[in-house]
């Protein structure tokens, strides 16, 4: 088993509005390249589906003024 630390960050921003979501310096256990892949691709997409729940938050809050 290999450790591999990381940093990995996401962004959106349309209209002057912005959300960002960043993970350092995480450690990713892998036996190989294809999995350490995998794992990376993993924390990605919670990356994404995070910032783009925020993102709507924010765009909600926008609209309610």
């Amino acid at each position: 088993m290999k450790t591999t630390k990381i940093n990995v960050g996401l962004a959106i921003s349309r209209n002057f509005n912005k959300v960002t979501l960043d993970i350092i310096d995480e450690a990713i256990e892998h036996n190989s390249d294809e999995e350490f892949k995998a794992k990376v691709r993993q924390k990605f997409n919670l990356l994404r589906t995070e910032v783009d729940l925020e993102f709507e938050k924010m765009n909600r809050q926008d609209k309610d003024g």
